[in-house]
């Protein structure tokens, strides 16, 4: 059955970076919408200039990769008119990058722009297979989130006097710690919860919102919530971290996590994967949104970035009261992708050798991952589900996100 996603191009086709005093640089590519066929000449025009005029004589870098293509590399000298590159789109259903750095008259890169394009979008397939028990397993994670006890712990926040809202700071458990939290009695999820402070019952819809990779709590109490002058409002940390750090407490922890790469640990079992508790977590936090008795019962909203595009996802497949869901160029898109010769999403757990996993680690994790990958999950989603892809994206890169 087709699954009701819809992917949307973001505006983000070509951006500056780096940029240094006057001179700029301005590429645009012969087709607006930036997508073509395979092997389809590309045509990109490179304008170097400062305020005033074109600048001549000057040198610039120009790298292109292209999904089926080896990488070339090229230098050119501006005249007084732009120069145009010749490309080539991907040869394969997938993604291009032009990189262009210009030099100053000393060689120096003083800026950097790029330009995305994307080969048959509507062509590019998941390197992950769909496994058998994909459902079965999940069914047994949800089952044993179930029996374990909410044990919900609030606190009120105090709040912006003019805010007219209230504020929760929740903590509910979710089944035994998850490391490196194993200090903790439970794989405990925090979230902040706001809403009208006189809503009546029945009257609020929900929006859950997920935070990206960068993000390991969610800092001090909130005065205001951003929704919660007219909706139910949470904001679900991705880890097992208590809220309302102090400054000092948070630059602790990031240290103490320093080199931490939580995001593939124990991928290579599928019960201990660390992403396993992070979505039991935002499961847990669904089940308590859905508990106030302010919500009308109707409207669910999910919406997240990155790695909160991927527990976007990953909810609105598990929970079937989710009504709505965006994810923002989502993290955990297309794991497998090195199968079809394809960059992996984030966070790129599987090393590979000549198109395949190159070490024992990587060849379990194999198995694993297909249970943990946003393809998977999105073709179990039933509400209306919006995906956004950026074609500068290199982390969450636009080929595992239109393989979803």
């Amino acid at each position: 059955m087709q699954h009701r996603c819809k992917r949307l191009l973001c505006a983000c086709l070509c951006a500056a970076g780096g940029a240094s005093g006057a001179d700029f640089i301005v590429l645009s590519a012969d087709r607006p919408s930036h997508v073509y066929r395979c092997d389809a000449p590309v045509t990109v025009t490179v304008a170097v200039s400062n305020e005033a005029a074109a600048l001549a004589g000057r040198q610039v870098i120009c790298v292109y990769q292209a999904d089926g293509r080896p990488e070339t590399v090229g230098t050119n000298t501006t005249g007084d008119g732009p120069l145009r590159l010749a490309l080539q789109a991907p040869a394969i259903p997938g993604w291009g990058l032009l990189t262009v750095r210009l030099l100053n008259e000393k060689g120096r890169e003083v800026q950097k722009r790029s330009l995305g394009l994307l080969a048959e979008p509507e062509k590019i397939e998941p390197g992950a297979p769909d496994p058998a028990d994909f459902d079965a397993f999940w069914a047994a994670q949800i089952a044993a989130l179930n029996a374990t006890p909410m044990e919900p712990l609030v606190t009120p926040v105090a709040v912006a006097a003019a805010s007219g809202q209230r504020i929760l700071d929740v903590r509910l458990s979710c089944g035994p710690p998850v490391p490196p939290f194993t200090n903790a009695p439970s794989n405990y999820a925090y979230l902040y919860l706001g809403m009208p402070a006189n809503a009546r019952p029945g009257s609020l819809p929900a929006m859950e919102q997920f935070r990206w990779a960068s993000c390991i709590g969610l800092g001090p109490h909130p005065k205001t919530m951003w929704y919660a002058d007219c909706a139910i409002h949470a904001i679900v940390s991705p880890h097992s971290a208590r809220n309302n750090w102090t400054p000092e407490e948070e630059a602790a922890i990031r240290a103490s996590l320093k080199g931490w790469g939580y995001a593939s640990m124990n991928a290579e079992n599928r019960e201990d994967y660390y992403m396993r508790g992070m979505i039991l977590r935002i499961l847990r936090a669904l089940q308590y949104v859905k508990q106030q008795p302010e919500w009308n019962g109707k409207v669910l909203f999910l919406h997240g970035e990155s790695q909160g595009g991927f527990q976007s996802l990953a909810a609105a497949a598990l929970d079937p009261d989710a009504s709505f869901c965006l994810a923002m160029v989502p993290a955990m898109s297309d794991h497998l992708g090195f199968r079809r010769g394809r960059r992996n999403g984030w966070p790129n757990v599987i090393k590979t050798t000549d198109g395949a996993p190159s070490d024992a680690f990587g060849r379990a994790a194999e198995q694993v991952l297909p249970y943990y990958d946003n393809v998977n999950f999105a073709r179990r989603i039933r509400c209306e589900t919006w995906i956004a892809t950026g074609l500068l994206d290199s982390t969450c890169p636009p080929i595992s996100v239109c393989a979803v």
